[in-house]
């Protein structure tokens, strides 16, 4: 699975790492801030990997794809208001 929207700093990585995803694309926020952004995303999540103790992406991937069915319906309301909640 390849995450692909809305990936614009370390947590939205970290995010979608978390739901399964194997790949992302980034390609919006370099365009957007450089590609000092992909430096900035890689440290952001290094240093949330090393605050929890994960050796390696694999120790985590995924792990909110196997959440019961309110977490999920939970995330995904979350995501619903945050992408359409900032339209006036």
């Amino acid at each position: 699975m390849t995450g692909a929207t809305g990936i614009h700093d370390g947590q939205a990585l970290i995010k979608m790492l978390l739901a399964g995803a194997t790949t992302v694309e980034v390609v919006s926020t370099v365009i957007r801030n450089g590609s000092e952004r992909i430096t900035l995303m890689n440290k952001e999540l290094s240093d949330w990997m090393d605050g929890r103790g994960y050796a390696g992406i694999e120790d985590f991937r995924g792990a909110m794809a196997g959440a019961d069915a309110r977490q999920r319906a939970a995330l995904e309301r979350f995501q619903y208001i945050k992408t359409f909640g900032d339209i006036s």
